[in-house]
């Protein structure tokens, strides 16, 4: 049970780090669930397997950053996996049309009860899961990792929001550092902590002209990651880079060594 401070923090922050939207956006190409977790509905976007045909080999679950929508997420990886596989990307609290309001704690608690819903729901039980995640979406993807079975995540521009918090000067703590902000971060959000004891193998992605998650600090995540880890260093790419701009052969393989380092050939 949180104490009244401690809550009054977590929503200072989560203030100051997400950015929700929830106007309509058109998602008529895409096929929408919605589960209920904690008495709140939460959607998610499908765009690729048709939810009303039989489960697919593997499915991915994809993980927005602070300030994007599932109703804007792609169809990849599936274009790069020569067999069935389902992208899904969920909307968290206070995005779209799911219910609660954005809010860092509560994201990392419903995320694992959004997934059991989800495959409850399509009944894909017996088909394994990787997850996807940029900016804070790929932090949320590595505590999903402690949270149940994932077969392996791919992440992109991570941060571990302590340490950058703490330790690089932003508009948000005044340029003199944030140690009452990264004191206020959910321990599910503490990636560099949790990344030591991880065994999922994983793609790490990183931007080298990235000025928001620092590469540096990227790369600290990477050192740490106690799994099987393929690191991509993009040049010359920002914080706003999607995987999909990557070259496909460059991404392809690293797709297929995820593939096989899950066991799934």
């Amino acid at each position: 049970m949180l104490g009244a401070q401690s809550a009054w923090r977590i929503r200072l922050v989560s203030r100051i780090i997400l950015r929700p939207t929830r106007d309509p956006l058109e998602a008529s190409h895409l096929q929408r669930l919605v589960v209920q977790v904690r008495g709140l509905k939460q959607e998610l976007f499908c765009s690729t397997h048709s939810l009303a045909d039989p489960p697919p080999r593997i499915w991915f679950l994809k993980i927005p950053g602070s300030s994007g929508r599932a109703e804007k997420a792609s169809s990849f990886p599936a274009e790069l996996i020569p067999f069935p596989a389902a992208v899904l990307t969920w909307n968290p609290p206070g995005y779209g049309a799911s219910e609660g309001k954005a809010n860092l704690k509560l994201a990392a608690d419903l995320l694992p009860e959004v997934v059991e819903a989800a495959v409850q729901t399509l009944k894909w039980t017996s088909v394994p899961m990787f997850a996807m995640g940029t900016s804070l979406g790929g932090a949320l993807s590595v505590h999903l990792c402690m949270q149940r079975d994932v077969a392996g995540i791919i992440l992109c521009n991570p941060p571990s929001l302590p340490e950058l918090l703490l330790g690089y000067n932003r508009w948000w703590n005044l340029m003199v550092g944030g140690r009452w902000l990264s004191e206020s971060i959910p321990p599910p959000l503490h990636t560099m902590s949790l990344v030591q004891r991880i065994s999922t193998p994983g793609v790490l992605i990183t931007s080298l002209a990235d000025q928001v998650v620092p590469p540096e600090l990227q790369q600290r995540i990477a050192k740490n990651y106690a799994g099987p880890l393929k690191v991509i260093e993009v040049a010359d790419a920002d914080h706003r880079l999607r995987m999909a701009e990557i070259p496909p052969a460059e991404m392809r393989s690293a797709v297929q060594w995820l593939l096989s380092q899950a066991g799934i050939k």
